[in-house]
Parts: structure tokens; sequence; C-alpha cells
């Protein structure tokens, strides 16, 4: 028993210091993000003079919760997985869009099938092991090529987005009064509770948008991409912390003026995909004069001058107040940038009669390059598939 009781002195005494010591780290981790956390989110930075947290979740039961923004980094993940299989894929190929790419020789596509066999690969060990093969690069641009109807899939899911969320959120707005006049945006604020169907349109919206910055990155990559990037940020940041300050009202207003437009956009591009360049040009029409009237025209003239001017004369001036104008200002430039685009589309498609997308895809400018390669190209099969051997 003396033994015993020795050993298990040698050996627990250590093991409790240690749970000590890590439980104090804990505790100090712990309180240290608890400092920072009630910092950032200090009612005096988020909410009027005279109003804390408490108080205004106690008189306004409909108030938003900030746990509820971690549910769309869920929901959006559940978009990802079900975008393009539902309803994307299956409406291209009845539209008589194929999976397969361009019609390489016989020595090409057992090349690229071949290649495609290491696609569980990262992009640097394929780059690398066909620089020692001496693979073209007309092949290895078509590993990681995307087909139209890939392209078409992307486009698709957004245009049935765009659309249904349009109108429900003219559905869910149309007897709130802040809809038809902005001044009850800022009316009663912040106690403003939220009804279910705004909670749920606006929930919704932040998960699409957390879907598109985690799908851009593996999408069809365009000229535009960090500027998409930049936007997508900037919209994230927007609903959740117009949601987390009770912003709700004026946030719904700027989320069904930007709907009403991308759903034209996007059905252009199928239609172009489609080659039917004649619906692709009513389309696009039509989605540059919606674009006209809800960016250049109700956005900053409704809502901007909204926040500006209408605000201020009802609300007592805050921190947040500041950062939510500056998100939406981001936004107005990149609507304004996006605009400069659309005239250059439009110009081009009165000289050529066909409405290009100047923010293409990459892939697009390398098509050509890809058929010049395969045309110009003299090797033999056999000699082409000795140069391809992977191991």
């Amino acid at each position: 028993l003396p033994i015993y009781s020795y050993f298990c002195s040698v050996f627990t005494v250590p093991l409790n210091l240690i749970f000590i010591k890590h439980k104090v780290v804990m505790d100090l981790l712990r309180s240290y993000f608890k400092s920072i956390g009630d910092t950032f989110w200090s009612s005096d930075i988020w909410l009027p003079p005279g109003h804390d947290w408490d108080s205004v979740k106690l008189s306004c039961p409909g108030f938003p919760e900030f746990y509820d923004l971690v549910l769309p980094i869920y929901y959006s993940f559940i978009i990802i997985l079900v975008r393009a299989m539902l309803i994307a894929r299956p409406l291209g190929r009845f539209c008589g869009l194929k999976d397969s790419g361009s019609q390489l020789p016989h020595m090409f596509q057992c090349a690229v099938h071949r290649f495609r066999a290491f696609m569980h690969m990262a992009s640097g060990h394929i780059y690398n092991a066909a620089n020692e093969s001496e693979t073209p690069d007309a092949i290895i641009r078509l590993i990681h090529h995307k087909t139209v109807l890939d392209k078409f899939a992307e486009v698709c899911w957004r245009a049935v987005f765009y659309q249904g969320i349009f109108f429900y959120g003219l559905f869910a707005l149309w007897d709130k009064p802040w809809f038809w006049e902005t001044t009850h945006c800022w009316y009663g604020y912040p106690y403003q509770p939220v009804d279910p169907e705004i909670r749920w349109y606006y929930l919704i919206e932040l998960s699409f948008y957390w879907a598109l910055m985690f799908s851009q990155f593996v999408d069809v990559v365009r000229k535009d991409f960090w500027v998409n990037f930049i936007h997508h940020i900037t919209t994230i940041l927007l609903l959740s912390f117009s949601w987390a300050d009770n912003f709700v009202r004026i946030g719904t207003l700027v989320l069904v003026i930007h709907d009403a437009a991308d759903f034209w956009m996007e059905t252009a591009k199928m239609a172009r995909y489609c080659k039917k360049n004649r619906l692709c040009n009513m389309l696009f029409v039509i989605f540059t004069a919606v674009w006209c009237v809800t960016r250049c025209g109700i956005y900053p003239f409704k809502i901007l001058y909204s926040t500006l001017l209408e605000a201020p004369a009802i609300i007592v001036f805050f921190p947040a107040y500041y950062i939510f104008n500056s998100l939406l200002l981001i936004l107005f430039v990149l609507q304004l940038f996006w605009t400069t685009l659309i005239i250059r589309i439009a110009l081009n498609a009165v000289r050529s009669g066909e409405t290009d997308d100047v923010r293409s895809d990459d892939e697009d400018e390398e098509e050509e390059k890809v058929k010049a390669d395969e045309n110009g190209s003299t090797a033999s099969e056999d000699d082409f598939q000795e140069k391809v051997k992977l191991s």
C-alpha cells in the first residue's frame, strides 16, 4: 500500500498540475475573447445613445438575434450541394447542351481522359508532372476546362434563385409601410420587431451570398473575379451588420432592388449559351432597362437618400450608422463599375449584333488557343501517349 500510494502521488500530482494550468489558460483565453466580443458589440457602437442590448431585447421581442447569423453559413453548403443537380443541369440537357467539351482528335481525347483520372491531385502537382512529361499547354488547359453545360448550370441556378427570391421579397414587403414610404424605416428605431417572413427573407439571402462567395473559387473564373469577391464580402457584411443592428427595414429594400435586375442578366446568359442570340438580345435590353431604373435610379435617389438625409432627421447619429452607410456607398461604387461594363456590352452589341459579355471567363479566350494547338499538332498518337504517362 505505501508503494502504491507513492506511485499514485508521483503520477497524479503532475497530471493535476497540468490540468490546473490548462484550466487557467482556457479561462484566460475565454475571458480575453469575451472582452473582445463585449467591446466589439458594445451598445455604444451599435445602438443610439441611451439604449443597450438588454433593454432593446426586453422591449422588442422580435429583435434580431446574433446567433441567427450562424445559420446562413450552414444553409449555404446545402445550397451549393443541390444548386445544379436538381434544376440546372437537367434543364441544360433539355435545351440541347451536352457534357462533352470541344470535339478533339482521338489522341487528345485519350490524353484528357488519362489526365482527368488524376483530378484528385492538386493543380501544382499536375502542372509539375506535365512539365516533366513535356505535355502541351493546350491539354493542361483542358484538364480544368468548363463545358458549356457547366457554365449554363452556374447561371441557371442563380437565375432560378433570383426570380424566386424577388417574388418572395415582394410578397413579404407588399403590406409593409416602409416599402412604400422609406421614412418608416426609421420611425421607432431600434424598437422594430422583425416579422417571420422578413426574417426568412433575410436569412435566405444571406445564405445565398455565402454560397456565392464559397462557390466563386470553383466556378468559371471571370475577369471581374476580385470585383465580385469584394461585392460578396460587402453584401455579407452589410446583411450581417444590418441584421445585428436591426437596420432590417432598409436592408430589405436594398435586397429587393438588387434582385429585380439580376434575374434578367442570368437568363440572357442562359440564352447565349443555348445559341439563342435573338432571345439573348431581347433579355439584355430588358436587363439594361431594369438595371438603370433600380441600380442607377431607385438605389441612389431613394435608398441612399433615405439613409443619408432622412435618417439623420429621425434618429440620433451613432458609429454603426456610419459603418452601414459606408458599406452602402461601396456597393454603389461597384454598381457604377458594372454600369460601365453594361454600356460596353451595349456598344459591342450595336456594332456586332451580339451581346458578348465583356466579363466573360478566361476559358473563352483560351478556347481559340486550344483549337489552334489541336489543329497544329502533327505528333503521332503513339508518341503522344508516351509523353503523357504519369507515374
